[in-house]
C-alpha cells in the first residue's frame, strides 16, 4: 500500500476513525481512542514539549543522546491520536518560536526512500532507522500524521510493536485487555490447529 504524505497532510477532511467506526470480528472493541489515555492513567509524560523544543532546536540532527527517547517518542505518538495531536502542536509552536519556516524543517518527505523507510516502521517499528531519518520524521507534522493514518487503517499489518505500545498506553482498558485475550487464545488456537494437521 503506498502511502501519499501530501495527500495525507493537505486533506483537511483526513479525520482519525473513531472506534465506532472501525467493525472488528467477534465483536471486539475497536482500537482505544486517545480520549481515554489520561482517564486510564495514561503512562506518558505530561508534555513532549520539552522533547519537540530540543528536536527542533537540534534539526536536522537528534540532540545528543536522546536516540532512545526520540524513538520512545515515536513509538507512543502511534498508539495514542490524542498525544499525537499534542505533540504536534508542541511541534508546531516551536517551529513558530524559533521563526524558522516549517518547510525547511519538515523535510522527511524529500527523502527518496520514504516509502521504504513507512514500510520498516509498520513492519519493525523505529528502533532501525537511522538517526537522520529519526530526526526528520520526528520534527514532521505532516510524516507523522501520515504515519499514524497509515497504522490505523484496518488494512495495514503492523508488527508486534504497535500492539505492545498499545498495551503500555491503554493496558488499564478492559476492553484492550480483552482484545489481547483474544488474540493470544486466536494464536494458541491456530497453532495448535498447525501442530495437528486439522
Amino acid at each position: 500500500m503506498r502511502i501519499d504524505l501530501h495527500a495525507v497532510a493537505n486533506s483537511r477532511t483526513t479525520e482519525r476513525k473513531s472506534s465506532a467506526d472501525v467493525p472488528l470480528d467477534a465483536g471486539l472493541p475497536a482500537r482505544p481512542s486517545s480520549s481515554s489515555s489520561a482517564e486510564a492513567g495514561s503512562r506518558f509524560p505530561a508534555s513532549d514539549a520539552p522533547l519537540a523544543n530540543d528536536l527542533v532546536e537540534s534539526a536536522p540532527s537528534l540532540p545528543e543522546g536522546r536516540r532512545g527517547a526520540v524513538i520512545s517518542l515515536l513509538t507512543g505518538l502511534m498508539a495514542d491520536g490524542e498525544r499525537m495531536d499534542r505533540y504536534i502542536a508542541s511541534l508546531k509552536t516551536a517551529i513558530d518560536d524559533r521563526g524558522t519556516e516549517s518547510a525547511s524543517i519538515d523535510r522527511f518527505h524529500r527523502f527518496h526512500e520514504a516509502q521504504t523507510t513507512i514500510s520498516q516502521i509498520t513492519a519493525e517499528g523505529f528502533s532501525r532507522l537511522d538517526d537522520e531519518r529519526l530526526a526528520a520524521l520526528a520534527v514532521s507534522p505532516r510524516a507523522l500524521k501520515a504515519l499514524y493514518e497509515h497504522l490505523e487503517a484496518p488494512e495495514t499489518l503492523s508488527g508486534d510493536w504497535l500492539m505492545d505500545a498499545m498495551m503500555a498506553a491503554h493496558g488499564d482498558r478492559p476492553e484492550l485487555r480483552k482484545l489481547d485475550e483474544h488474540a493470544k487464545a486466536t494464536i494458541a488456537r491456530l497453532s495448535q490447529e498447525g501442530a495437528t494437521g486439522d
